[in-house]
């Protein structure tokens, strides 16, 4: 996965495919859940940002890995390893209550979503940097990321 700044994080979340969803249409428009990996990043030196900083830089967009299927509700706990080291692990936690409450609260802010979304962070952030590995291991889910 490439990375294009100095500055990247890394959390472990739960990721929906959605298709043209709206609050209406939404769970049956969702193509798919995974057990992914978020990366927002930013041209500052530092995370420590006011929330017009956090727009202009749209660190929000990043790069978003697309792991393995999952089905819902999901609370497994899941372990978070940079280069072989164990960096974190947890269940996931919602701002909003559920998953489900997570994503409408989006859908009701946006009108819709077409493409991919990551909601209910597990573990993370973590500071990343260009040639590091992450692995993700959950129950009998793996997988690694090589960032280049």
């Amino acid at each position: 996965m490439e990375l294009w700044f100095e500055n990247h994080m890394a959390e472990v979340e739960i990721v929906f495919e959605m298709d043209h969803c709206t609050v209406e249409s939404y769970p049956t428009c969702v193509n798919g859940v995974y057990l992914g990996i978020e990366l927002p990043a930013t041209r500052f030196d530092t995370w420590n940002l006011k929330a017009y900083q956090i727009l202009a830089d749209d660190s929000a967009a990043g790069r978003l890995f697309v792991g393995e299927g999952i089905k819902l509700p999901y609370n497994e706990e899941v372990e978070l390893y940079l280069n072989g080291h164990k960096v974190g692990k947890g269940r996931p936690r919602y701002i909003y209550g559920t998953v489900d409450d997570m994503v409408k609260w989006l859908l009701r802010r946006v009108g819709y979503i077409n493409g991919y979304v990551s909601s209910g962070v597990f573990v993370g952030p973590t500071n990343v940097k260009k040639g590091d590995r992450l692995r993700v291991k959950s129950g009998s889910l793996e997988y690694e990321v090589r960032l280049s």
